[in-house]
């Protein structure tokens, strides 16, 4: 079995395209050679009218059920970035973003141009600011998007929060995309009434307002303002989870030897979690390159394995 997830082909429609979107504009004779032969339909990966992002799809596209094994994105993008998420840490999703003096949110992915290099810099930047009683590490994983980790010695930490993120408002241990939404960037508030909710909500309002102060002053995004691009000055955070979740192999729960192919650090974080074997994509800028890398590496794994899922 071959599970190939084409994340966002749909896009959305294009003037440029004749009202079209991307993938009806497209030529695609080998996709439509693969439907010929298929039985094609629709379905809501969580539920009717909930735009989930992929993290929580692909959850539940895998056979898992959202709402009682998951604890959120965030620990999972830690898991894919390499990060071995203890119980007391407290991990969330981030994107490099533009804001201005008004903390309104001028791009919520810094134009998608910032480089490997500057974003390993941000990284060093990040990481040197100091909380007492906390720890922070930021680590950044592919193009604009990164993982925040957080774990106290003062108090106890909660994923009972909302997200400092327009795009995204959570709703339980997942998130949902939002179709209208205010440039404000919003303050991160308690979901739960208990103090570990209030203190974690605090702390995050003070991490992201020290990270502004931080990116605003540096050398990258001094840089980035004289070349005319969007200053890389805001981490967006969102999708706190507590730990990962606790849950059964792919292999024992559905009796398959499972293997993957991935880009992104979360649905590697997945995969990881249900203990399928990986068949590891190096780096490729070119994308054509990049796909024919994948065909190679899902081949190799169909070969040696009951399930593959590649994701694009």
């Amino acid at each position: 079995m071959l599970l190939v997830v084409i994340d966002g082909a749909a896009d959305r429609k294009i003037d440029s395209l004749g009202g079209k979107t991307p993938l009806e504009a497209a030529r695609m004779p080998y996709l439509q050679r693969i439907a010929a032969k298929s039985v094609a339909g629709m379905m809501y990966t969580i539920g009717k009218g909930i735009a989930p992002e992929s993290d929580s799809a692909v959850f539940s596209l895998l056979g898992y059920d959202v709402k009682k094994e998951y604890t959120g994105r965030g620990p999972l993008e830690a898991y894919g970035a390499g990060i071995n998420l203890k119980d007391n840490e407290l991990a969330l999703r981030a994107n490099f973003a533009t804001v201005n003096a008004k903390r309104e949110v001028v791009d919520r992915r810094a134009g998608r141009s910032v480089t490997e290099s500057e974003a390993k810099e941000l990284e060093r930047e990040i990481n040197s600011i100091k909380i007492n009683g906390v720890k922070l590490l930021f680590k950044h994983t592919v193009g604009y998007r990164g993982v925040l980790v957080l774990s106290s010695s003062v108090f106890k930490l909660s994923a009972s929060i909302s997200n400092a993120d327009i795009g995204y408002a959570k709703k339980g241990s997942m998130s949902i995309a939002l179709s209208k939404y205010s440039n404000k960037l919003p303050a991160v508030r308690p979901l739960n009434k208990d103090r570990a909710s209030a203190e974690t909500a605090k702390l995050l309002n003070k991490v992201v307002e020290m990270i502004i102060d931080k990116l605003s002053k540096s050398r990258i995004n001094k840089e980035r303002e004289r070349k005319g691009l969007p200053q890389a000055n805001a981490l967006l955070l969102r999708d706190a989870g507590l730990g990962l979740p606790k849950v059964e192999s792919f292999s024992d729960r559905y009796g398959l030897r499972a293997a993957f192919v991935t880009e992104m650090p979360v649905e590697r974080g997945i995969a990881r979690l249900l203990k399928m074997k990986e068949f590891k994509l190096k780096r490729i800028a070119n994308v054509l390159g990049r796909y024919r890398s994948m065909a190679r590496l899902a081949r190799e794994a169909l070969l040696k394995n009951d399930f593959v899922y590649v994701h694009i």
